[in-house]
């Protein structure tokens, strides 16, 4: 489920079981709701959203951490790949089919991470690890008859081995990073304490509005916590900035 319609459904949610309590009291006997009785569900309201307050806190530092996560790691990729490039320009003639296939393996990366991204270049059929395995062969058939391109070229390997682990740690950061019955948890929470506020409040218009304000609140919140879930899907997704600004200095 995709931001909006999350945010949207919790809003819908939340704002509906404060209505449904102040409906329910309404029709409840007025002997029902005793000074007692008020005091004791608006110290269950208490407790409750103090519950929610610190779970949904900690679940939207941990999607947050990885939403940010997933953009140092992509910058630090983009980073990699302008410095593997400069290294095989160091190496000289040699390596200029290597560096097509750079160009090419960066491309791939780039269009498998935002498939909605429009390339500058053609694509290709071939996946990243095909064209990263043609690199790693081309490296390795460079000639190393001098001892300077013995460097680079060593550098060249740990470089393309630093950016094949840089991206699987990417990967890793795709798709849920909170579980579905904790989220789930965390609305019956929060309905509950929707519910005992529209129980116990006065029935008047500004009541109704401060319910509709609180469940808009809330339910933003839930659209930017699903939002962070997924850090390459949605509305709030991570640039692909770094990546466009490496290929174009590639091809410098």
């Amino acid at each position: 489920m995709d931001g909006p319609t999350t945010g949207s459904l919790v809003f819908c949610a939340l704002f509906l079981s404060g209505v449904g309590g102040m409906i329910l009291q309404a029709r409840m006997p007025q002997s029902t709701l005793t000074p007692e009785a008020l005091a004791w569900i608006r110290r269950g309201v208490t407790l409750i959203s103090v519950m929610a307050a610190v779970t949904f806190a900690l679940a939207t530092v941990t999607v947050k951490t990885t939403f940010d996560k997933a953009d140092r790691d992509v910058k630090h990729l983009a980073g990699q790949l302008i410095e593997l490039d400069r290294t095989l320009r160091r190496i000289g003639p040699d390596a200029v089919p290597a560096r097509e296939i750079l160009f090419r393996y960066a491309n791939r990366i780039a269009k498998d991470t935002w498939p909605e991204r429009n390339a500058r270049l053609p694509v290709g059929p071939v996946p990243a690890g095909d064209l990263r395995e043609q690199l790693r062969g081309m490296i390795d058939a460079l000639p190393t008859n001098d001892p300077n391109r013995r460097v680079a070229i060593a550098e060249a390997r740990v470089l393309l081995q630093d950016i094949a682990a840089t991206r699987l740690n990417i990967f890793e950061t795709t798709g849920p990073a909170t579980p579905s019955w904790l989220e789930s948890t965390l609305i019956l929470w929060v309905m509950l304490a929707f519910g005992s506020l529209g129980l116990t409040a006065p029935r008047s218009p500004v009541v109704v509005g401060s319910l509709l304000l609180l469940a808009s609140v809330l339910g933003s919140g839930a659209f930017l916590m699903q939002e962070y879930q997924d850090p390459f899907k949605g509305v709030i997704v991570i640039s692909s900035a770094p990546m466009e600004n490496a290929l174009f200095t590639m091809t410098e």
